[in-house]
This record gives C-alpha cells, sequence and structure tokens, in this order.
C-alpha cells in the first residue's frame, strides 16, 4: 500500500459515517509530521519560523481543516473526534455548531480532580517525547486548552484511548458519560 492509502481508506469511511466531515476541509500529507493528524484553526498559518510546521496551501485560511500525516493507528472516529474538539466548537470557524460547542463547555465545567491531574499527566509526557520533532514548547495553560482539554474530551465518546485500556467508566463520570452520548446521537444525525 502506498504512503497515504490508508488515510484515503480511512477519511471516505470517516466521511461516509459523519457526513458533516464533507465540510470540513481535509488533506492527506503522509510525508510531513510524526503525529496523525494537524488541526489548523482559521487564519493559522503555523509557528512562526518553523517552516516544519506551517499551515498547506490546499487548505483553505478562513476555515479551520484538518491535514493527515501518518497513516499508522488513525481510525475513522479519531478523525471525526478532531474535527469535533477543534473545529465545530470553535465559534470563529463557519463549520461551528453551538450545539457540540455546549457539550464541550459543560465537559470543560465538569472536570474532576483526576481528570485535571490527566491533562497535567499528558501535558508533561509531551514535553518529554524525545521521538518527537516538534517538541511541546507551549505553556502547560496553552497546551491545555489547544490539546489537553479537547483530547480529553474526544477520548470516550471517540474511543480515542482504546489502545491504553482505558476504562472510560472509571476515566469519566455517569453524568459526561451520558452527555457525550446525547452529542453522539446528534452527530450520526447532522446532515452535511
Amino acid at each position: 500500500m502506498a504512503a497515504g492509502d490508508r488515510s484515503r481508506q480511512v477519511l471516505s469511511e470517516a466521511q461516509r459515517k459523519y457526513n458533516w466531515l464533507l465540510k470540513i476541509p481535509t488533506i492527506i500529507n503522509p510525508k510531513k509530521g510524526t503525529g496523525f493528524a494537524e488541526v489548523w484553526q482559521p487564519d493559522d498559518y503555523g509557528a512562526p519560523g518553523d517552516l516544519d510546521n506551517q499551515r498547506s496551501p490546499e487548505l483553505p485560511i478562513e476555515k479551520g481543516g484538518i491535514e493527515i500525516l501518518n497513516d499508522d493507528g488513525i481510525t475513522p472516529d479519531m478523525l471525526a473526534g478532531e474535527a469535533v474538539s477543534h473545529i465545530m466548537n470553535n465559534p470563529e470557524d463557519p463549520n461551528y455548531d453551538p450545539r457540540v460547542a455546549e457539550h464541550y463547555e459543560k465537559f470543560k465545567n465538569s472536570l474532576t480532580p483526576e481528570q485535571d491531574k490527566r491533562i497535567s499527566e499528558r501535558y508533561i509526557r509531551a514535553t518529554q517525547r524525545e521521538e518527537d520533532d516538534h517538541p511541546e514548547r507551549r505553556t502547560e495553560e496553552q497546551w491545555r486548552e489547544m490539546s489537553g482539554l479537547p483530547g480529553e474530551f474526544r477520548a470516550y465518546p471517540f474511543r480515542q484511548w482504546d489502545h491504553e485500556g482505558v476504562d472510560y467508566t472509571k476515566a469519566f463520570t455517569d453524568d459526561q458519560r451520558a452527555d457525550l452520548d446525547n452529542m453522539m446521537d446528534y452527530l450520526r444525525t447532522v446532515k452535511k
């Protein structure tokens, strides 16, 4: 299988499962980066001076978009989770969805001390990854808002931590799981 073939399959499957993904610009760029995807916000060109981490000119600048970087490990649900946690809850994005944003705020306001600790631990790991071409340089507060909290938000509904063997019934409260299940019911009915 050529580089990017699996990503094309995953994108196609994700768009069939969640047809609203058809509205979100997504490109496949398998030669860039070590993560599985980069999500770009509207008007985000990339880190100044970091020529390896610039927005692809193929993604329209006026809306958020997703750049699939790596075939390894990406699933249709993970791709959809990126869109939901970074694009659909951003009021500055044309693909903003107020219902998704409402679920995000409710989740953010219901974090337990254990979840706060887990986010902090993930930040520490992000700063210590030696294999990463772009080690984390943001402050914990910046990382938390841009990566940590969105990751925590999408972990249960999109089963993003299945490979880690996480027990979601212990990692998330009953109320959080019920609300995120309601969000998923809504996302399965949204039309493009």
